[in-house]
């Protein structure tokens, strides 16, 4: 039969044990500390006001754009940069149709007291990204349920949902011009609006890419120009 022992002793020192944990310890609270400091100058732009009408300094792969911070969709970006241009891929900015102008600027009722209609337009620099136009004869003119027919203001209609679906899904183009405008216009569900959404490829990269209420197709040329001359009126 072996008889227990008890382990030898480590002779270490108490006093070498309490300095080692204390350092854990001073090691633990200061990247703790890194850490909410990071996280706070992070968080603490969204809690900055920034006036509506101050130029916020956008940089999209080579266009430089100088926007009202009233304009944009998120808090973050209304924060102007210090010394140099914020740099994105991509923002949201929303304006109010049929003056472009930033949400709560213009307080005129469209009719009968209903607020004006918002439209979100997005700037993007992706060279690569393909348009619905470039996709409309080898894709969805065969996926259309009946061919094509004419429509409001000039365009043609494709519809891409069965006419039971609870969604409703279609294309509307313009028939006259080969790179003429084209949108996308889905209804989600029975008695939601339905939105549009369209995308202008002025060169170089550049996308602007735009959300709207399809009530308001039947003035697609004029909110087409409006919104590219918005976008213009931006870069500097």
């Amino acid at each position: 039969m072996i008889r227990p022992t008890l382990p030898a002793p480590t002779n270490a020192k108490p006093l070498h044990f309490a300095m080692l944990a204390t350092a854990l310890c001073v090691l633990t609270f200061a990247h703790v500390a890194e850490r909410g400091y990071h996280w706070f100058m992070r968080a603490a732009p969204l809690f900055q006001s920034t006036p509506r009408n101050a130029l916020v300094s956008v940089t999209m792969g080579p266009d430089h754009f100088k926007i009202p911070a009233g304009y944009f969709k998120s808090a973050t970006h209304r924060i102007t940069a210090q010394g140099e241009a914020n740099r994105y891929q991509q923002i949201s900015l929303l304006m109010t149709w049929p003056n472009l102008r930033m949400p709560g600027e213009d307080n005129t009722p469209s009719r009968l007291g209903t607020p004006l209609p918002l439209i979100q337009v997005d700037l993007e620099h992706d060279p690569h990204r393909e348009t619905l136009r470039t996709q409309l004869d080898p894709v969805y003119k065969r996926l259309a349920r009946g061919g094509a027919r004419p429509t409001t203001a000039g365009l043609n209609m494709l519809m891409l949902s069965s006419r039971a679906a609870q969604n409703r899904d279609i294309i509307v183009y313009d028939p006259e011009a080969r790179d003429g405008f084209i949108a996308r216009c889905v209804k989600k569900r029975s008695g939601a609006k339905a939105v549009c959404h369209r995308t202008v490829t002025p060169g170089g990269g550049r996308l602007i890419r735009y959300q709207f209420d399809q009530t308001l197709l039947p003035s697609w040329r004029e909110l087409d120009e409006a919104i590219k001359a918005k976008v213009r009126g931006f870069r500097t």
